[in-house]
């Protein structure tokens, strides 16, 4: 792929997360900007010590993990937000187990981050082990500046039967594996409880689409008639947010791209079928505001103007402060089963890495059952696990919990394509908003984004 086409999605990922800065969907947790000028550069036992000292670090399970490794490397991420503290406690604590490993951890905003990267990764070793969202993963493969880590999920390492799919998605390009997870969350529905109610409705998840559509339309208000609703049956957003299109389409039966991320399936019958029912529910009846970005729409839902939206864990607390009585719902189950979008950071390694074992050993120790309950108890995110969707602590916040148990049914959005942001900007979802929009027919509008598709795909 031309370095300028990286360099070009790179701005359009960068933009993304400055976005979640105001509360949209982050494409990477921690997003939002701490108004740092620069890094943070600082040991990892220096970062949260007090955290480190706290913590008996004879409760921590260390079966699988070799602590006698021994090794100094460095570690990027952008984690500037609320979930800055919990990074630096659970490396700090990886930092005191591992008495032979120095970890040099560099914090900075994403949008300081990400446009050096890829120039350190090809000129040195520096850094050995960075987050990375994982839609860009594939493009770093075709630069060839990540290590493959099949070993770290062989008989001694990582058991990818503790994970769900879309995790292993995430991160598999042309059938290898290139890390391991941090985060991966999930979008479900979330309804507000009180509109249910007054509307005649039982306040219960709908579970099936057709359910689901009964919700929808009755719970869209145009009191007058103007074709611009008082109250929609739903919100979400077309920009600055986690589409929902994917869950639409694969619990229809579609799909976007085919296994190996080398030929569209827009021009599918199931993915057509799907997009048609879904846009004229838009179009047609008038479910949604469109042009909304993810703030908009969490707007909308947090002022009972929407009495349903799709998102993920992030807006829940925002959600509890407004005092909407809400919960949080599985997808409906369409007439191909029961899916949602996940999406992740992973820890991604670079290949030029001077101390792969050592690295290694973190991304194990993240997987541990205390790095991960402490992680999700203090973030209010599932853990990555599948797993622990049992464990108490999980079982214990009705949220975090609704998360876990739907990462069975989460898939990851085009992956393994090296040009996402071109064909998800610029091919599928202007494509899917003409019809929604009610100015084409999906048949017409996909079937030729298809093509515009395909030509982009048999140029990675």
């Amino acid at each position: 792929m031309r370095k300028s086409s990286l360099l070009f999605s790179l701005v359009l990922v960068v933009m993304l997360l400055l976005s979640a800065c105001a509360g949209a969907a982050p494409a990477q947790s921690g997003v939002t900007d701490t108004g740092d000028t620069g890094a943070t550069d600082t040991s990892a036992a220096a970062a949260d010590a007090g955290a480190a000292d706290a913590v008996d670090l004879s409760e921590i399970d260390t079966a699988g993990l070799n602590t006698d490794v021994s090794g100094t490397f460095s570690f990027w991420n952008g984690f500037t937000a609320s979930d800055r503290p919990v990074m630096e406690e659970n490396v700090a604590v990886f930092d005191e187990l591992y008495s032979n490993v120095t970890v040099n951890m560099d914090i900075q905003p994403w949008d300081s981050l990400l446009p050096k990267l890829l120039p350190s990764l090809r000129t040195g070793s520096d850094p050995d082990v960075v987050s990375l969202d994982g839609s860009l993963i594939p493009q770093y493969v075709t630069a060839e500046s990540l290590l493959p880590v099949g070993e770290l999920w062989g008989s001694d390492g990582l058991n990818p039967d503790n994970f769900s799919e879309g995790v292993l998605q995430g991160m598999t390009v042309n059938g290898n594996r290139y890390g391991a997870p941090i985060i991966y969350y999930t979008t479900l529905l979330y309804m507000n409880n009180d509109l249910f109610t007054e509307a005649g409705l039982p306040a219960a998840c709908p579970n099936t689409w057709d359910e689901w559509e009964n919700a929808l339309l009755t719970l869209t208000i145009d009191e007058n008639g103007d074709g611009t609703p008082e109250q929609y049956g739903m919100s979400w957003g077309d920009h600055g947010a986690v589409s929902i299109w994917p869950s639409l389409v694969w619990s229809g039966g579609g799909d976007f791209v085919n296994e190996d991320a080398t030929e569209s399936r827009l021009d599918d019958p199931a993915t057509i079928a799907a997009v048609q029912k879904w846009g004229d529910l838009i179009a047609q009846d008038n479910i949604l505001a469109l042009g909304l970005s993810g703030v908009e729409a969490d707007n909308l839902f947090q002022t009972s103007k929407a009495a349903m939206t799709v998102s993920g864990p992030w807006v829940s607390t925002g959600f509890t402060d407004a005092g909407i009585n809400f919960q949080i719902c599985p997808m409906p189950e369409g007439p191909a089963g029961r899916y949602t979008q996940g999406a992740g950071v992973y820890f991604v390694v670079n290949k030029n890495s001077q101390a792969p074992d050592a690295v290694y050993e973190l991304l194990k120790f993240w997987q541990s059952d205390w790095a991960q309950i402490n992680w999700s108890s203090k973030t209010g995110f599932a853990p990555t696990r599948s797993d622990l969707a049992n464990n108490p602590e999980i079982q214990g916040n009705p949220n975090v919990k609704a998360f876990a148990d739907s990462l069975p049914d989460a898939r990851t959005y085009l992956g393994g394509v090296v040009e996402y942001s071109k064909i998800n900007d610029e091919i599928i979802t202007p494509a899917i908003l003409e019809v929604a929009r009610g100015n084409m027919t999906a048949e017409e509008s996909l079937t030729a984004a298809a093509t515009k598709m395909n030509e982009v795909l048999a140029e990675q």
